[in-house]
């Protein structure tokens, strides 16, 4: 009779092994199209990370499909992105990759406007109607 329990909690456990490894595949391939760049072995040491492991071989050897670790919702995006930068990668903290977007250029008569009030601001007599006319159009721009 033990031996039919055991067997049952062998099969019960394989059951579950197979689980997590079918739900950590569905991750990463979700992971492996949104970031195709990345070396398939890095995706899986950061998909670690966001887990709580230090590395892959670490998640490996734990008992996590027997602990439920591998429950989607404890998956942490910050450990994951600080592993991805840690291996090289250039990941904005939105998970853009790259490296970040160029600031927007104002238009020239904006940076007109901003001239035109410094040297205002600085000047002995401070035409304060002009002031305030400029300082209302460049709000007006953003």
């Amino acid at each position: 009779m033990a031996e039919l329990s055991l067997a049952r909690a062998e099969s019960h456990a394989t059951s579950r092994v197979a689980e997590a490894e079918l739900a950590l595949r569905y991750l990463k391939t979700r992971l492996q199209a949104r970031f195709p760049t990345i070396k398939s072995s890095h995706l899986t040491e950061a998909i670690a990370s966001g887990f709580g492991f230090k590395t892959h071989a670490a998640l490996r050897a734990s008992e996590w499909p027997m602990s439920g670790v591998l429950v989607l919702k404890n998956f942490e995006p910050t450990p994951f992105h600080n592993r991805l930068v840690d291996l090289g990668y250039e990941v904005q903290p939105d998970f853009q990759l790259g490296g970040p977007a160029a600031s927007p250029k104002p238009p020239e008569h904006y940076l007109e406007w901003i001239r035109e009030l410094r040297e205002l601001e600085n000047s002995p007599d401070q035409s304060w109607p002009r002031i305030h006319a400029l300082r209302k159009a460049c709000a007006g721009e953003l």
